[in-house]
């Protein structure tokens, strides 16, 4: 894992929770991902997102991310993909 690139090379400013679009099958998973940016490692810790493809995962993953990064620029963060972070654990 490459810790000396910044964060914000890997994520997308597009994705924030100003333009999610909240529905019912996702209103709970918004809320969670609302409430790990408004406190980090501290609520749902881990919080797992799961879903088919197209129901918001990466963005709420980003939007969190974006928001971490804005409120708490000095704030160690890593945002990688899941093979990355798998590869990692397995080589730990």
């Amino acid at each position: 894992m490459n810790l000396s690139a910044p964060v914000q090379s890997h994520l997308n400013g597009r994705y924030t929770f100003d333009n999610f679009v909240v529905g019912a099958s996702n209103r709970l998973a918004h809320a969670a991902a609302l409430a790990v940016a408004e406190r980090p490692a501290t609520a749902y810790n881990p919080l797992f997102l799961y879903g088919g493809v197209g129901v918001g995962k990466t963005h709420l993953m980003q939007s969190i991310a974006n928001a971490v990064v804005e409120e708490l620029p000095d704030l160690p963060l890593i945002f990688c993909a899941g093979e990355e972070f798998t590869n990692e654990i397995i080589d730990a």
